[in-house]
């Protein structure tokens, strides 16, 4: 299950429908069984929280914020254990996802897509340490988005 909260409104051009579809197969592509949520937030919120977790003071387009689940953790004592575990939470802010689309010439949509794959992914535990298309997980990130590329947020 995956919980989407829109804190900042999509732009026409974005159904919902359409989104909640793309993180679905992007869940299904990936095999994940666990819970997460995906929460789209302005630019300020997006920027305090890039510079209390960060310590970059500017509003970035993408957040991943991993659980990390510690054996004594009395929440999970009191799970079920049929219960998915959560991976955590990814925040997205669109207004840097639209400036990033513009500088690297590519389509709103195209961008929106990259960057949730791309929180999946960490989610999932997978880092890079630049930002260079020859990193493990940034070449993963444009393979799901070459399978998935026929799926559209409209």
């Amino acid at each position: 299950m995956i919980d989407i909260f829109y804190e900042e409104p999509l732009p026409p051009s974005i159904q919902p429908s359409a989104l909640e579809a793309f993180v679905q197969a992007v869940v299904t592509h990936l095999n994940i069984k666990e819970i997460f949520s995906l929460s789209f937030i302005d630019a300020q919120a997006m920027q305090e929280l890039n510079r209390t977790y960060r310590g970059k003071d500017y509003p970035t387009d993408v957040l991943t914020f991993t659980l990390e689940e510690e054996p004594d953790d009395p929440f999970l004592q009191l799970s079920q254990d049929d219960e998915p575990k959560s991976l955590g939470d990814i925040l997205i802010c669109l207004a840097t996802v639209a400036q990033n689309a513009q500088e690297f010439n590519v389509s709103l949509h195209e961008e929106t897509k990259r960057v949730i794959i791309h929180g999946i992914l960490h989610l999932l535990g997978k880092n890079h340490a630049t930002n260079e298309a020859n990193e493990p997980m940034l070449i993963e990130q444009e393979l799901i988005m070459k399978e998935l590329k026929e799926l559209s947020l409209q």
